[in-house]
């Protein structure tokens, strides 16, 4: 074995040597991609908004987490002004993404848990605490800006985590959606605790019709 190295030019063993060097550093350190720089970006112009504290849940930061309870209890265009124009400011940030780097904005357990959220969070406040009485009221109080928001939403889910996941996510929500009227005897609700849930009381397909999933995104400019 020593023969037959003395026997090859050193100049070639230098740069097999250099060669077997790189070959090595670069499958310890694998080249910093132009996904990598766009995901550290978003971090750095979001982290205020969808990144929260180690063991929180969803994944929310405290300043999310307060503008979506106000928006629960609110239920108006002033109790979630703060948490619409947030997400408005998401959505612009991850428009940015190119398309080839969806993997890499997929992974991101802080962007699916803030669009799951939210955006289920925007069907529950349309819905409101009783079925809407027509597919027109579908929307409650949400004016146009609004619903586009909503599709945004939608549009970014689909591209990142397909129809199926999107499919699953909507039966969920769809699953918590109140049935019925509360009923309120002397200020306190007497059948809160035990009222049916929409998939009870009427068929999937009217569930749609009346929730905000049924929004005419494809008509929608946003």
């Amino acid at each position: 074995m020593e023969q037959f190295l003395n026997e090859i030019p050193k100049p070639f063993l230098i740069v097999a040597a250099l060669v077997a060097g790189i070959v090595v550093i670069l499958a310890v350190n694998p080249p910093y991609t132009a996904c990598q720089a766009q995901t550290e970006i978003l971090q750095k112009s979001v982290r205020q908004e969808i990144y929260g504290r180690r063991g929180q849940v969803m994944g929310f930061s405290p300043k999310v987490a307060g503008q979506i309870s106000s928006c629960k209890q609110g239920n108006g265009p002033g109790g979630c002004f703060e948490l619409f124009r947030t997400l408005r400011k998401v959505m612009r940030e991850l428009r940015q993404f190119d398309d080839s780097c969806d993997a890499d904005l997929s992974g991101i357990t802080e962007v699916r848990s803030t669009i799951e959220g939210t955006m289920g969070l925007m069907v529950q406040v349309a819905w409101g605490d009783q079925p809407p009485e027509t597919p027109e009221k579908r929307f409650g109080w949400f004016e146009a800006a609004d619903v586009a928001l909503f599709c945004q939403l939608r549009a970014t889910y689909l591209r990142l985590y397909g129809e199926e996941a999107f499919r699953s996510f909507q039966a969920n929500v769809s699953a918590g959606l109140p049935g019925e009227a509360p009923t309120f005897e002397n200020g306190v609700c007497s059948n809160c605790q035990y009222r049916k849930k929409a998939p009870a009381v009427m068929a999937p397909n009217e569930v749609f019709k009346l929730s905000l999933f049924s929004a005419p995104c494809n008509r929608m400019i946003y």
